[in-house]
């Protein structure tokens, strides 16, 4: 085989690669930032190891052992978040599988599933939120919850706001 020949090939097979590659790879998407999307944001954006403490106004005055979310009392996760960033949002649970935030800006809770196995790393998920606020199920109903998955880890499900799955439809 002469060189031509060879350097056709070569540049053929790198030309048939980035093809592939460009249909293979996920494309960048620009998302509107709003309280539905905040658990793909927040997967993304908040480090497990920032050091930054929770602003002064955020903190509950009292350390009490219970705290007042949308009217329920939960256990204050405030004093065992294990990440706080400049924006008061408490990573209350980082497991493997799954992670835990709540986003007071938004009075929100987010569980960030990210684990392909998408439901039943869903039900472990809500039941160590069952655990960490130590509030009946059917109360934390009344919590503002939403549970997602980056398109990274379960293209299917990435998109979609899921509720606690004992929790019915409003």
């Amino acid at each position: 085989m002469n060189k031509v020949k060879l350097a056709k090939l070569i540049f053929l097979g790198l030309f048939v690669l980035l093809i592939i590659l460009y249909f293979v790879l996920p494309k960048e998407r620009k998302s509107k930032i709003t309280p539905q999307n905040v658990a793909q944001e927040l997967s993304q954006k908040i480090s497990e190891n920032i050091s930054d403490k929770l602003p002064e106004e955020l903190v509950p005055k009292e350390k009490k052992e219970k705290i007042e979310i949308s009217n329920l009392e939960v256990n204050n996760f405030y004093t065992t978040s294990l990440t706080i960033d400049n924006e008061g949002n408490q990573l209350i649970a980082n497991k493997d599988k799954y992670r835990i935030y709540f986003i007071p800006k938004y009075n929100q809770f987010t569980i960030s599933i990210l684990d392909p196995a998408f439901e039943e790393t869903k039900l472990t998920a809500e039941e160590d939120f069952v655990k960490i606020l130590s509030a009946d199920k059917k109360d934390l109903c009344f919590l503002n919850v939403s549970i997602a998955t980056p398109g990274y880890i379960n293209p299917d499900e990435a998109g979609k706001m899921h509720k606690l799955s004992w929790c019915t439809s409003p």
